[in-house]
């Protein structure tokens, strides 16, 4: 089973539109694409049903989506603000200098132009 090591939540708001989005990390990677797919599934359904007993059904994220890594600053601060910036379409990047893993935001550039802007059209 895999087990989540780091999460970020952000809700972004487009005009009276919200997104809920959970971000998370796990810990172990299956060898084998149709064991990992099958294992994202139960995953994603077991966090919402967490949620759904620990807090209320309303606090279920929109989306949950696997990422390699979170975004840390040098001091290591999860990077929550720049990445709901990046994810409500600012066009902000932080300063690669002050991160630990720089690399990791291109992943969320890439989702805001892959899925989000597109939720407009």
């Amino acid at each position: 089973a895999c087990n989540k090591r780091a999460t970020t939540t952000t809700t972004t708001t487009r005009g009276k539109q919200s997104l809920m989005v959970l971000f998370v990390v796990l810990q172990q990677e299956s060898a084998k694409l149709e064991q990992e797919q099958e294992q994202e599934a139960l995953l994603k359904q077991k966090i919402v049903n967490k949620i759904r007993s620990d807090l209320s059904p309303r606090h279920i994220p929109d989306e949950i989506v696997k990422i390699d890594q979170v975004p840390y600053t040098l001091s290591g601060k999860k990077m929550e603000i720049p990445v709901r910036k990046i994810l409500l379409g600012t066009n902000t990047t932080p300063n690669p200098s002050a991160m630990r893993n720089p690399n990791s935001m291109k992943f969320f550039v890439d989702y805001y132009y892959h899925h989000i802007s597109k939720r407009g059209e």
